[in-house]
C-alpha cells in the first residue's frame, strides 16, 4: 500500500503546480475583465454631456500635459474636463490588476465639423497604455466660425466642393436660409449644412450680408486642436489581458467624411477606426523579415542610422471606410494596413512610408477588439459593431466580385475537380509581385491563374504541374479576383471559383514631393531605363535580377 502511494507522488507534484498556474492565470482574467467592465460601464456617467474641443478623464489612471500653467490638482481625478486647445499630451496607463486601475480618456474633437452642425464631433477614447500627442499647436489652430445667414435665389444646386465640376448633393427651393459658416479662397463659394454634413453653394446663387465676407477661407490643410497628433501605444503593458486592449478609437459622424493627421499621415474616415502605434529602432525594423517585405521598396538606398526612433502604425477600420495616401487607397469595413514614421515624435519626420499591408483581420485582432463595443453609446453617434469574420469575406465577395463554383470543361472529371480550389492570397493581395497558391487535382498536367479588376482580366501566369504555386505581377489595385484553372495535356478539365481580394497599392512612382527626405523610387518588373525624369536608374534591388530595379530621384 505505501508503495502505491509513493508511485502517485510524483504526478501530484507535477499536476499542483499546473493547478496552482491555471488558478493564477484564471484569477487575474477575471480580475482583469473586471476592470474593463468597471472602467467602461463607469465612462457614461463620467463623461457624458462632452463639449466639443474637450478632453475628459474617464478612469484612472491618466496623465497629462499642458501648454500653459495649470495648478497641481487640475485634470487629475475621474470625471475632470480640460478645453483640447491647452492640452499638449494626455497619457493613458496600462491595466494594472494589482491597484485596479486601467488608464480612459476621452475626447471630441471639432476636426472639419461645422458649427453649424449642433451636437456632432469626432470621439476619441484612448485606452490602456497609451500616449496622444497635440500636434496642432494653439496658434496655429483653427477656429471654426458661427454661421452667418444666407438665403437661395431660385432652384439652387448644392454641391460638394467648391467648384462646379464637384458633384451635385441636391438643391434647395427659393429662399430657404442656410447657415454659411466659410468660404472658398477664391470667395466665390460658401460652406453651408446640408443633409448633416458640409457642403458648397454658389455665392452669386444666395443672398449674403456683408459678414459673410469675413467667414474664414475653408482649406483642407486647416486644423482644430487635436486634428493632428501624434500617438504611440504599448509600451510598457506586462499584464497579458486580451480584454484590455492598448489603442486609440476614433468615430466621426456617419453623415460625413474627417480628415486627420495621424504620426504626419493624412487619414479621411467614414465612420470607426482604430490605431495601434508600436515604438521600434530602424534596426527592429530591417531585421524582421515579415516588415521588410512591406517596407523594403521606400526604405531601399536610405541612408538611416539603425538606431532612429519609428512609430509602425496599424490602422484598422471597424466601421465604414478610411481613405489613406492622399485618396488612394481605401480599406473597407474589417481591413487594416500599416505604416511607418522615423522620426516622427519630435514632429520632424525623417522617413515616412506609404499606408500598406492591406489585408482582412485575423480572429485575434477582432477578438481583442471585441471591447470596443462595450463604450457606453451615450458617447458615440452610433454603437460599435466589431464585424465578424463571415461578414468581412461577405465585404471582400462583394468588393471583388468573387465567388461561383468550380466549372468543368472537356477534360473534366467531376470528382477529381472537386479539389481545385484558390488557397492563398485570400481576403487581401500584396502589391507589386504576387504568389498564388491552390490545391491541384490529380492528373492536370498544368495549371493557370487569372486574375481580374472591375476592367477585367488583369493579369495570367501558367505553370506545369506538380506546381501548385506561380508568381506574377498583375495590374490593379482595389477590390480584385483571381482564379486557377487545371488542364490534362492541354484540354481545360476545371476552372476554380474566384477568390475576391482587396489588393494592396504598389507605388511605382516617386514619393510624393510633400517628403521631407532625399529618397529613391521603385520602378518594378519594367524596362531597366524606364525611369522617368526627373528620376535616374540607380542600383538593381529586390530577389529577381534584372526584373527590379531603383530609381533616385530628387524630394
Amino acid at each position: 500500500m505505501l508503495r502505491r502511494h509513493f508511485r502517485k507522488f510524483p504526478l501530484l507534484v507535477f499536476i499542483l503546480p499546473l493547478v496552482l498556474v491555471l488558478a493564477t492565470s484564471l484569477a487575474q482574467d477575471n480580475t482583469c475583465d473586471a476592470i474593463v467592465q468597471q472602467a467602461l460601464s463607469s465612462l457614461g456617467q463620467n463623461c457624458d454631456a462632452m463639449d466639443r474641443n474637450s478632453a475628459c478623464y474617464g478612469f484612472n489612471k491618466l496623465g497629462a500635459t499642458f501648454n500653459e500653467a495649470q495648478a497641481d490638482d487640475y485634470f487629475s481625478k475621474v470625471s475632470d474636463r480640460t478645453p483640447l486647445n491647452i492640452v499638449d499630451t494626455l497619457t493613458s496607463t496600462p491595466l494594472d490588476t494589482v491597484n485596479n486601475t486601467w488608464g480612459v480618456a476621452v475626447m471630441k474633437v471639432q476636426a472639419n465639423v461645422p458649427n453649424s452642425l449642433p451636437g456632432q464631433a469626432v470621439t476619441f477614447v484612448l485606452l490602456g497604455d497609451a500616449q496622444i500627442r497635440n500636434d496642432v499647436s494653439p496658434t496655429d489652430a483653427f477656429t471654426p466660425a458661427d454661421g452667418v445667414d444666407v438665403s437661395a435665389i431660385g432652384n439652387v444646386n448644392i454641391r460638394s466642393a467648391p467648384s462646379t465640376r464637384a458633384n451635385v448633393l441636391g438643391s434647395v427651393p427659393d429662399s430657404t436660409v442656410l447657415p454659411a459658416d466659410g468660404r472658398s479662397a477664391d470667395g466665390e463659394w460658401l460652406r453651408v449644412p446640408f443633409n448633416e454634413s458640409p457642403a458648397w453653394i454658389n455665392r452669386s446663387l444666395v443672398n449674403a450680408p456683408d459678414a459673410a465676407d469675413n467667414l474664414p477661407v475653408i482649406t483642407a490643410d486647416l486644423r482644430t486642436p487635436m486634428q493632428a497628433f501624434y500617438v504611440t501605444t504599448g509600451i510598457g503593458s506586462s499584464v497579458n489581458c486580451n480584454q484590455a486592449p492598448d489603442v486609440l478609437m476614433i468615430q466621426g459622424p456617419d453623415t460625413m467624411k474627417v480628415n486627420l493627421t495621424v504620426n504626419g499621415a493624412d487619414v479621411q474616415i467614414g465612420s470607426t477606426i482604430v490605431i495601434r502605434s508600436l515604438p521600434f529602432t530602424l534596426r527592429d525594423i530591417l531585421n524582421d523579415e515579415e516588415l521588410m517585405k512591406q517596407f523594403r521598396p521606400e526604405l531601399g538606398g536610405k541612408n538611416l542610422p539603425d538606431d532612429l526612433v519609428c512609430n509602425l502604425s496599424q490602422l484598422f477600420v471597424v466601421d465604414g471606410q478610411a481613405d489613406v495616401n492622399e485618396d488612394t487607397l481605401t480599406l473597407p469595413t474589417g481591413f487594416t494596413a500599416r505604416s511607418l514614421d522615423c522620426g516622427g515624435a519630435d514632429r520632424s519626420s525623417s522617413f515616412r512610408s506609404f499606408w500598406g499591408g492591406l489585408r482582412p483581420m485575423t480572429q485575434d485582432e477582432l477578438d481583442e477588439l471585441k471591447t470596443l463595443e462595450k463604450i457606453p453609446p451615450e458617447l458615440l453617434d452610433y454603437p460599435i459593431h466589431v464585424p465578424t469574420q463571415a461578414e468581412i469575406q461577405e465585404i471582400v465577395r462583394a468588393l471583388g466580385g468573387g465567388g461561383g463554383g468550380t466549372t468543368t470543361g472537356e477534360a473534366s472529371n467531376p470528382a477529381e475537380c472537386s479539389t481545385l480550389r484558390p488557397t492563398s492570397p485570400l481576403g487581401g493581395m500584396p502589391g507589386g509581385n504576387v504568389t498564388f497558391y491552390w490545391d491541384g487535382i490529380a492528373g492536370a498536367t498544368s495549371y493557370t491563374v487569372r486574375v481580374y479588376d472591375g476592367s477585367g482580366q488583369v493579369g495570367e501566369y501558367s505553370t506545369n504541374a506538380p506546381n501548385t504555386s506561380v508568381s506574377g505581377t498583375p495590374g490593379g489595385t482595389g477590390a480584385m479576383a483571381w482564379n486557377v484553372s487545371a488542364y490534362i495535356d492541354g484540354r481545360l478539365a476545371c476552372t476554380s471559383a474566384r477568390a475576391s481580394v482587396v489588393r494592396d497599392q504598389f507605388f511605382s512612382t516617386a514619393i510624393p514631393p510633400t517628403a521631407s527626405y532625399v529618397t529613391t523610387c521603385v520602378n518594378t518588373f519594367v524596362d531597366p531605363f524606364a525611369c522617368s525624369s526627373p528620376c535616374t536608374l540607380g542600383a538593381t534591388c529586390g530577389t529577381i535580377p534584372g526584373k527590379e530595379f531603383l530609381c533616385t530621384c530628387p524630394a
